[in-house]
């Protein structure tokens, strides 16, 4: 039996874990600007000349904050699939997995270790269900656990796999994935899993609760 789509409990766990992470890297994205903004109000113009490589890295980091949060909106139904907002960067999503892994005391292992080549760009479907595969399988590991992880582009979708961490929590979000994204296909072998999520994910935000 699939999780139900409509459950919005089962949609606000993986926000939760990771909102605390976005928050954070919000607060200094903003106090960079902060600062930057007080030399220009005490006009010390040639100081803020030198600071534009800052300006620079708060534009770069507000876009991928921006990707990150439509994908957690995505998640939970918010249809926000305008042109800008029809694929996500990949890379960002594992990197926020791993830091909320982090603050739980766990972590996954380097995607360059075992993924040297990540394509950019992925559906908002294939980003939900790569980061919720990746937080159930690392969270249930025991603290200072490490989850080894393979993720690669194939054919126009991707594949995840990992040696450890199947258990509920996975097997409630491969789920997920095979409802969400059609064509999907996961396999399970022990503690081993594999999942394959082609390209063509489901257009349009996740169905709301319409059960009254």
């Amino acid at each position: 039996m699939s999780t139900p789509a409509s459950d919005p409990r089962t949609h606000a766990s993986l926000p939760a874990a990771l909102l605390p992470v976005l928050l954070h890297r919000i607060h200094n994205t903003t106090q960079l600007l902060a600062g930057v903004n007080s030399l220009f109000a005490m006009g010390e113009v040639e100081a803020c000349a030198s600071r534009s490589g800052d300006l620079a890295h708060a534009a770069r980091e507000a876009e991928e904050l921006g990707w990150l949060l439509g994908v957690l909106a995505c998640g939970m139904g918010a249809d926000l699939l305008l042109a800008r907002r029809d694929t996500f960067a990949v890379a960002p999503i594992v990197r926020l997995v791993r830091d909320g892994l982090r603050r739980e005391g766990r972590d996954l292992g380097s995607p360059r270790e075992t993924s040297p080549e990540i394509a950019p760009r992925a559906s908002w479907q294939q980003c939900w269900s790569i980061a919720a595969l990746l937080w159930a399988a690392g969270a249930s590991l025991p603290p200072g656990g490490k989850l080894p992880f393979e993720l690669a582009a194939i054919d126009g979708g991707w594949e995840l796999c990992a040696e450890v961490g199947n258990g509920p929590a996975l097997s409630a979000a491969a789920r997920e994935a095979l409802e969400l994204v059609p064509g999907a296909r996961f396999a399970a072998n022990g503690e081993a899993w594999r999942i394959a999520l082609p390209r063509e994910g489901r257009r349009g935000p996740r169905p709301q609760d319409d059960r009254g």
